[in-house]
């Protein structure tokens, strides 16, 4: 059975698929990548999901002159279109070799940078996308406190300003060496402060939360 689409989805259909046959025939992207081109192309269906709750989300339903933040963006193919799009899209990733492959792209905003120590000033992005960057082998790997990721991500983000997760499983440690995988559990966002606007559902994984304007 067909998966139900909304004119946020249908959008973003139209416009990676054009995204897409535009990296195709692009040199720049060929010769920097080569045949590996093709393989970030097939996360394609899964950008479609990340931007059409963008578009379903930010103000205007637009994310031209949006200032966001792409956390472990690897070669950032989700940036360079988030920046064809017109939004000012930081490519944010630990390995200075994919980032250098980036900007030989294009992309125009680049940082070296660790998730617990974000390079931006407070309150300064409309969004932050994490694009299975929260899958639980990531967080193991890495040794990461999600909490402590969600407290520096509300810091950077202004009023109203969104955080969009694919694939938002986490893990929790039960005893030493040993790990319990909880699917879909928000809770520690919430506690730094966030309001959750949408949850991942049997069709689209993906988490949409708000940092609410703080009453004075």
């Amino acid at each position: 059975m067909p998966l139900p689409r909304n004119r946020f989805t249908k959008n973003a259909i139209v416009e990676l698929n054009k995204f897409k046959r535009a990296v195709r025939g692009s040199k720049k992207f060929n010769l920097v990548f080569g045949q590996a081109v093709e393989l970030p192309l097939r996360y394609i269906p899964s950008y479609v999901d990340v931007y059409s709750k963008l578009l379903e989300h930010l103000p205007q339903h637009s994310i031209k002159k949006i200032k966001i933040a792409d956390f472990g963006s690897g070669a950032s193919f989700f940036s360079r279109f988030l920046q064809s799009r017109g939004a000012t899209a930081f490519s944010i990733d630990k390995e200075l070799s994919l980032l250098a492959l980036a900007k030989k792209t294009g992309l125009k905003k680049i940082v070296q940078g660790d998730i617990l120590k974000l390079p931006f000033k407070k309150e300064s992005l409309d969004c932050v996308v994490m694009h299975n960057f929260f899958d639980s082998f990531y967080l193991q790997r890495l040794n990461l406190d999600p909490r402590k990721i969600g407290e520096q991500v509300f810091n950077v983000l202004k009023p109203n300003g969104l955080l969009v997760i694919k694939n938002p499983k986490l893990m929790a440690r039960k005893s030493v060496g040993q790990l319990k995988e909880f699917h879909y559990d928000l809770n520690w966002l919430s506690r730094s402060g966030f309001q959750i606007i949408d949850l991942p559902d049997s069709i689209h994984d993906i988490a949409v939360l708000k940092k609410p304007v703080q009453e004075h």
